[in-house]
């Protein structure tokens, strides 16, 4: 009975040590292929065929930074969302934009451009709604500061930097504002 024990006991562990080696070699040869292409298709493909329309790639390495935790896109509805994604601007260096796609004109961000340059590599997107204070928040293109603030909560995207930070976009009278915090 003893040997019995003992022969089932080395192999088990011969099957453990084989399904974790396998294991190791699937995740190393994973990271060796994004490591090769620097990007990971990291979202669905109706985003991807987004970001073809719209003339950006995903962005490389996008996971990189330990403290991106959302992915590059959000849902706002069944066919709507948001995703940033990289461009390559004249210079020959990486530019980021963020893009909202709705197919409902009438709601969401309609009255806002669908495009906004990024000044840095962005991290990950949600979206909620939430009150505005108008003292929080900033027009995006020129620092104006918000004048009145819509009654009520309003729809955001939320972008985290990367860096423990984040900014929240509003659309309000057709201009973004950005609310900025850490």
């Amino acid at each position: 009975m003893m040997m019995l024990l003992r022969v089932y006991n080395l192999f088990f562990k011969m099957i453990l040590v084989t399904v974790l080696s396998n294991i190791f070699v699937v995740a190393v040869n994973a990271k060796e292929q994004v490591n090769q292409n620097h990007i990971l298709e990291t979202a669905p493909l109706i985003i991807m065929e987004g970001m073809t329309e719209f003339g950006c790639n995903p962005i490389r390495n996008f996971y990189e930074n330990y403290m991106v935790m959302e992915p590059p896109f959000a849902w706002i509805s069944y066919n709507d969302f948001v995703f940033v994604c990289e461009i390559q601007k004249k210079t020959n260096h990486i530019g980021y934009k963020m893009v909202i796609k709705t197919s409902q004109k009438e709601k969401y961000f309609s009255t806002c451009p669908n495009q906004v340059e990024m000044k840095g590599k962005p991290g990950g997107l949600t979206i909620g709604n939430k009150p505005i204070l108008k003292d929080d928040y900033f027009s995006y293109l020129d620092s104006s500061p918000l004048i009145s603030a819509p009654f009520g909560k309003i729809t955001i995207i939320s972008l985290s930097t990367g860096d423990g930070g984040f900014l929240e976009f509003a659309c309000i009278k057709g201009k973004w504002f950005v609310h900025s915090y850490s």
